[in-house]
């Protein structure tokens, strides 16, 4: 092993291939739903039926757990953008009402005898 073989540290990783095995049964199944069986240590969904490869299913589900991750991420970034737009919308509400009653205020002034 050379030292080119070595990491430097903050150098990139490539990102490892990824392929799944995960489907002798229904193509349509997600293996939400599995059986694990310690004896024989094998996984097996039991919607389909389908025998699993026990570290693809754990890959699997960690990959769904992370994009879960992300998009929940995504959407309090989200929310913080709506509530901000919420706050100036309010702001904006209550300067134009302060402006309304002013123009009703000058209004009446003016219908009653004129500016003061």
């Amino acid at each position: 092993m050379s030292n080119d073989d070595i990491p430097k540290i903050g150098q990139a990783r490539r990102e490892p291939t990824r392929r799944f095995h995960l489907v002798p049964g229904d193509k349509n199944c997600k293996h939400y739903s599995i059986e694990i069986d310690e004896q024989r240590r094998e996984i097996t969904c039991t919607r389909c039926g389908a025998t699993l490869d026990p570290f693809d299913w754990l890959l699997a589900v960690a990959l769904r757990e992370e994009n879960i991750a992300q998009r929940a991420n995504w959407m309090e970034v989200e929310i913080r953008s709506a509530r901000k737009g919420l706050a100036a919308l309010k702001k904006e509400e209550r300067l134009t009402k302060a402006r309304l009653r002013n123009a009703r205020r000058q209004l009446r002034k003016i219908e009653h005898g004129g500016a003061k």
